[in-house]
C-alpha cells in the first residue's frame, strides 16, 4: 500500500500508530482516536471514513 492512501482509522490498525488509541464501548461496538486529529469515529465506519493520516506530512517533510 502507498503512503498517499493511508487514512484514519483503517490504516491505522496494522501499523499500530502510538497516536491511535482504541476502546471497547459495549458489546459491538468500539471507538478510535487519533492524538493528533484529536477525531474519533466508530471503527465500524472506517470504511467511510477519509481522513489523511498527519504523519504522513511529517515524514514527507522529512523525506523533501
Amino acid at each position: 500500500m502507498s503512503k498517499d492512501k493511508d487514512r484514519f482509522p483503517k490504516d491505522c490498525w496494522e501499523k499500530k500508530c502510538e497516536h491511535f488509541h482504541v476502546w471497547d464501548m459495549s458489546i459491538d461496538d468500539m471507538r478510535c482516536l487519533c492524538d493528533l486529529l484529536q477525531l474519533e469515529c466508530d471503527a465500524c465506519d472506517e470504511d467511510y471514513s477519509y481522513v489523511r493520516c498527519p504523519k504522513q506530512k511529517e515524514s514527507e517533510v522529512e523525506e523533501g
